[in-house]
């Protein structure tokens, strides 16, 4: 098995976008990032939202005439403490009219968000011992096809992806973290490699050839009423694919995180420091957290998404974050 640093060895930079998210810095309440590259010049688009709680930023394509293509999407919704990734990267040199024999594809998507509260009561006194939950969700899907001429051997022929997930609870001087990572690559000299951990290593299951998995925890915590309560989450993926002619690479994936915090007893409140009140800790099955995985997207000839198909795209992830938190809300109030 591969290790990261292997992976980003084989991958160079864009093996490493993942990593160097882990080293942002938080800011309130939310970044998001998309980014799409080809080998080609010219063809890379990058695209950003900051300071903002509920993101209505729009995926970007990539279409390069020698047949790279990418797709980048990334959507918020901090009130409802759910975030989801999709990210796609083809390569598919066809050497003949359009004269190219060589192809280098990425698509990359990151969040980086954060958010406050304060633990307060009208009936207890400061200071005094009480509970809270938190809810930590993870799930993933993930598509590589490797698809080289094993009589042109090339290290030029990859496929892959990667990603990882930051769940970080602070309530009052204790920490609880949630991590995950997953990665998936396939070339013609190391053939297959993969490894999940934390969040997205939960019982795979294999729909229309992808694997989806994931897993959830929730868990009840002490704290104190006066006790400042926060939530730090980071995530990013990244999709890589290179060919030369004959081979035809490509790679997805799709992440979703969820969180929630909500007081033990009704005699506590938990009161927002930096903007909208906190997403609650319901209990989800698992079924309900991999509904959240945003779809693959829609393509044209294996390659770039239908351009009539990104903002529904966006809809549509838009649509389920807020369906499933309101739904975990109802439930809580329950």
């Amino acid at each position: 098995m591969k290790t990261p640093i292997a992976f980003a060895a084989r991958f160079g930079t864009t093996a490493l976008f993942v990593a160097s998210l882990m080293e942002a810095t938080h800011t309130f309440a939310g970044q998001i990032n998309e980014t799409v590259t080809s080998i080609l010049p010219g063809f890379s688009q990058g695209a950003s939202q900051a300071n903002v709680e509920n993101s209505t930023l729009m995926p970007l394509i990539l279409d390069a005439p020698n047949e790279d293509d990418g797709f980048a999407g990334a959507n918020l919704n901090g009130s409802a403490g759910i975030a989801s990734l999709s990210a796609h990267a083809c390569s598919g040199p066809t050497g003949g009219e359009g004269g190219f024999f060589v192809g280098g594809a990425t698509g990359g998507a990151s969040i980086d968000y954060s958010a406050s509260y304060q633990i307060t009561s009208t009936t207890l006194p400061f200071g005094a011992p009480v509970f809270v939950y938190l809810v930590a969700n993870g799930a993933r899907s993930e598509s590589v096809a490797f698809d080289s001429d094993p009589n042109n051997p090339s290290s030029t022929n990859v496929a892959g992806v990667s990603g990882e997930g930051h769940i970080n609870f602070s309530v009052g001087s204790s920490q609880y973290a949630f991590p995950g990572t997953f990665v998936h690559s396939n070339n013609y000299f190391d053939g297959e490699q993969k490894f999940k951990t934390g969040l997205f290593n939960g019982q795979d299951t294999t729909q229309l050839g992808t694997v989806v998995g994931g897993t959830f925890e929730r868990s009840v915590v002490p704290a104190h009423v006066g006790d400042n309560v926060s939530v730090a989450v980071i995530a990013g993926i990244t999709t890589t694919s290179g060919a030369i002619v004959g081979a035809d690479n490509q790679a997805d994936t799709e992440v979703v995180l969820n969180w929630g915090i909500s007081p033990f007893s009704d005699d506590i409140q938990l009161v927002s420091l930096t903007g909208g009140p906190a997403p609650p800790a319901g209990a989800p099955s698992l079924d309900q957290v991999l509904t959240l995985v945003p779809p693959r997207p829609p393509t044209v000839d294996g390659g770039v998404p239908e351009p009539s198909t990104i903002a529904l795209l966006a809809i549509v992830f838009c649509i389920r974050g807020r369906r499933f938190g309101t739904s975990r809300r109802q439930h809580h109030a329950s």
